[in-house]
């Protein structure tokens, strides 16, 4: 499946990718404030464009692994006061660590950060 862009305002408290979707390539995705995301995981295969802004309950972005393929990748935050950008990894109730975030490999075209972040994150 291919999208253009995908936005979610006002109210938005989960995401959930259906397994049997074999393929999601989404160009942006735009998180534009007031919705209800604590953790939110992006399922997507391909992504160029992801930008958060105002939204003040998320805590954690995440990844998948595919996300070293994403090419021409642009990446903006703004007034997100409670987003964790300290590390890529994170602890599991059950106490191991997994890997969160992962970095495109390839090209990037933009990171625009506006908020606390730490040097692990980078």
């Amino acid at each position: 499946m291919s999208l253009t862009n995908l936005t979610f305002e006002r109210g938005t408290a989960q995401l959930t990718r259906n397994p049997k979707l074999a393929n999601l390539t989404i160009e942006t995705v735009n998180l534009n404030g007031n919705n209800n995301f604590k953790d939110l995981l992006l399922p997507v295969d391909s992504m160029s464009n992801l930008s958060v802004f105002y939204e003040s309950v998320l805590t954690r972005l995440e990844l998948p692994p595919q996300a070293v393929n994403y090419t021409d990748f642009s990446f903006t935050v703004n007034s997100c006061r409670n987003l964790n950008l300290s590390s890529q990894f994170a602890t599991n109730a059950d106490g191991t660590i997994r890997q969160t975030w992962y970095w495109p490999q390839k090209d990037m075209s933009d990171i625009d950060i506006e908020g606390n972040i730490a040097t692990p994150f980078l």
